[in-house]
């Protein structure tokens, strides 16, 4: 980011699958013309399988509690766009992930 807005560089493309709000003036790589170059940069929090279930719950809790303005800001600042999701949704989006990547690798 500080690089853009030095104009050190030039952003072409996010690509996101929806445009980065850091950068709202900037398309897709879909957008853009390049179907199927989708992808997501996450950041996310793992924890063991034998994990019990209450401490998941607590740790995901403590996640949603960063939607406080001051940690928008920092996060903003950096150009993340925070989105928290269930576990259970963050489980499926990781097995579909390993699923296409191991296509790709195969």
């Amino acid at each position: 980011m500080p690089f853009l807005r030095e104009s050190k560089l030039l952003a072409l493309a996010v690509s996101s699958g929806k445009r980065a709000s850091a950068l709202p003036g900037v398309p897709t790589t879909i957008e853009a013309g390049f179907l199927d170059a989708g992808f997501d940069f996450w950041i996310g929090l793992l924890v063991s399988r034998r994990t019990p279930n209450d401490v998941i719950v607590h740790i995901h809790q403590a996640t949603e509690r960063l939607t406080d303005t001051s940690a928008k800001e920092k996060l903003a600042k950096l150009g993340v766009d925070k989105m928290i999701t269930t576990p259970e949704e963050f489980d499926a989006r990781i097995a579909r992930e390993v699923a296409i990547a191991t296509t790709l690798a195969k």
